[in-house]
């Protein structure tokens, strides 16, 4: 089985491969009379749940032979229901590595939530993606729209309505070390975001007391723009991944 999952398509994701379920290489190791099935990932669950059905099909297909009644299951469930299920469905079947396990002297994560009041700007461009998207709020279809509410919170910019309200300086010519900080006027880019103003004053006394700093973002825009903040601040971030 491990040479066929190497051979099959070297330098490919073949765990995901592996979900399609008419795919020849599903029905070729799934033909296999083996004692226990392994996979290895640090993905099981993506954005939909079609994978993860197919590959606990693989595991086990007497326990998990109906794929598509399965699949009706937990569409039928409401957000919290589905993961409850999903625990109880993948307990016997899912081995996981915690942190707590392996680094037993790690201390506990604390988490300080800081409420912000969003900007002139922010609270402009909100209002806007609210009315715009007025149908698709009032029909819950909020994936969209929470999306460039989300954005709208990080930093004004991210948005096109936004950006292009942004005031602007000159760009240096190509070359320059600093060509990266000269996009936006240098204030406006901090003060235009309530969460950058914020990280940017707590950066101050963080440096002044000596401490390194790591800043996490789903977004990699928004680390663009907090990069530009931080060069023109005088700062040398290492660019992020």
């Amino acid at each position: 089985m491990l040479d066929m999952l190497t051979n099959s398509q070297k330098g490919k994701d073949n765990f995901c491969k592996l979900a399609i379920v008419n795919s020849q290489l599903f029905r070729d190791l799934l033909s296999y009379d083996v004692e226990f099935k392994v996979l290895l990932t640090g993905t099981p669950l993506q954005n939909n749940l079609e994978e993860l059905i197919h590959l606990l099909h693989f595991l086990d297909p007497r326990k998990f032979g109906d794929v598509q009644a399965l699949s009706a299951r937990w569409a039928s469930m409401t957000k919290e229901e589905r993961a409850e299920d999903l625990q109880i469905t993948l307990k016997d079947h899912l081995l996981r590595r915690m942190k707590r396990d392996v680094i037993k002297d790690l201390p506990k994560k604390t988490e300080i939530i800081v409420p912000l009041s969003l900007t002139p700007l922010q609270k402009r461009i909100y209002k806007m993606v609210l009315t715009k998207n007025y149908e698709a709020l009032r029909t819950r279809n909020l994936m969209n729209p929470l999306l460039h509410l989300q954005k709208v919170c990080n930093h004004p910019y991210l948005m096109p309505s936004g950006e292009a309200m942004a005031p602007r300086v000159p760009i240096p010519s190509i070359g320059t070390a600093h060509a990266i900080v000269s996009m936006y006027e240098p204030r406006m880019l901090v003060e235009s975001s309530a969460k950058l103003h914020l990280v940017m004053r707590m950066l101050r006394r963080l440096r002044d007391c000596g401490h390194r700093v790591l800043i996490f973002s789903h977004l990699v825009s928004m680390l663009d723009l907090i990069q530009m903040a931080l060069y023109n601040e005088g700062y040398a971030p290492s660019f992020h991944l």
